[in-house]
């Protein structure tokens, strides 16, 4: 059977258009036009692998470098599509001072404002700055200059003592002149922290915090007000006699004094035990019970007298302090002279008989 014309020519076309097809297939397909913009410079490229390459493969196959801050749009793992425009922006470089420092050439990325260039510029120096609010939304431009301000922020530390006070309180079951600490103070610890932000150096803002590192503590002394009633004194009506354990003296005078009490220790009489002077008193008698320190000018050595609760005693011994109608009487201890304390208005009789004086004195 044979073919009219027509029919035939029309089968050939089928069958070199398939031929045709098959191996633009193999090859990669119908090569169209991709154009590429560069800095405002477009060029047109032919390739045949639409919708089988990314924009960066097609950038690597026309031997076009990208440093690593230029911009390219569309992204460059964006699938090649057919008459796709890639724009290319090249990064740039621009002028930047700090804190009015002469300016330096720095390398930006484009298509940015100074906000965001000021956020770039953060992370490669590793430092903060601010910058005219007002020039946020500006754009970017080739050797433009920058100016900066370097922001710092900073936190001090004051340590300071806070005052403890010292309280006092009577307690009776301690004998009067005794001191007892039950509690020892200590200084508190105040903290100041002073938050502060320089822009440029100079300061911008402080911010001051106080907080209580260590509490005081209070110190507490128990102070004794017990005083042991007095022995006895008997005044005999006529007013010139004294009765004492039942044997009557006479006296010249009757005084009051105020009264202290001291020991041979060194904190009373500047000597230590073994010092030939130790306690050897003014007079050359030993200190002992009985011999008292007095003002001579008002009482001279050798007196004898009998003391409100103190008993039977003889002026022996003198003292820096002890000035006027002042008596200072001997105890064997700090303990008991703590408990004499200080007494004012203490009756004293001068002694006039000393027959039947009953202390003994230890000569030295």
């Amino acid at each position: 059977m044979k073919f009219k014309k027509p029919l035939h020519v029309f089968i050939m076309l089928l069958a070199i258009l398939f031929v045709f097809s098959t191996t633009a297939n193999a090859f990669g397909g119908v090569p169209v036009r991709v154009r590429i913009t560069i800095d405002e410079e477009t060029q047109n490229v032919q390739t045949s692998y639409i919708g089988q390459i990314t924009v960066a493969e097609l950038l690597t196959r026309e031997g076009i470098e990208l440093g690593p801050l230029d911009d390219v749009q569309p992204d460059l793992n964006t699938v090649l599509e057919r008459n796709a425009h890639i724009v290319i922006t090249r990064a740039f470089g621009v002028y930047v001072s700090i804190d009015g420092g002469e300016p330096f050439a720095h390398v930006t990325r484009p298509n940015i404002n100074i906000s965001r260039f000021a956020s770039d510029f953060r992370l490669h120096m590793g430092r903060d700055f601010v910058f005219d609010p007002d020039l946020w939304p500006v754009a970017v431009t080739p050797e433009m200059l920058i100016e900066l301000r370097s922001r710092t922020s900073a936190v001090y530390e004051e340590f300071e003592n806070i005052p403890y006070y010292v309280y006092y309180y009577e307690n009776d079951q301690m004998l009067y002149g005794e001191h007892a600490i039950y509690a020892y103070g200590h200084s508190g610890v105040l903290q100041t922290l002073h938050r502060v932000e320089r822009i440029a150096g100079e300061e911008n803002s402080r911010h001051t915090e106080t907080n209580i590192v260590a509490q005081p503590v209070n110190k507490i002394i128990h102070v004794g007000t017990f005083i042991p009633e007095p022995e006895p004194v008997f005044v005999l009506a006529d007013n010139q006699r004294i009765a004492s354990c039942g044997t009557v003296f006479s006296y010249r005078r009757h005084i009051l004094v105020e009264t202290t009490a001291y020991t041979a220790s060194f904190e009373c009489t500047g000597r230590h035990p073994g010092d030939p002077w130790f306690g050897v008193t003014a007079s050359g008698m030993l200190a002992q019970i009985g011999v008292v320190a007095v003002d001579t000018r008002y009482i001279p050595f050798n007196t004898r007298m009998y003391i409100e609760g103190y008993g039977f005693a003889i002026a022996g011994d003198r003292g820096g302090a002890i000035r006027g109608y002042k008596i200072d009487l001997f105890k064997n201890s700090r303990a008991e002279a703590f408990q004499w304390g200080r007494r004012h208005n203490v009756r004293v009789w001068i002694l006039d008989d000393y027959s039947e004086f009953p202390l003994e004195i230890i000569p030295r």
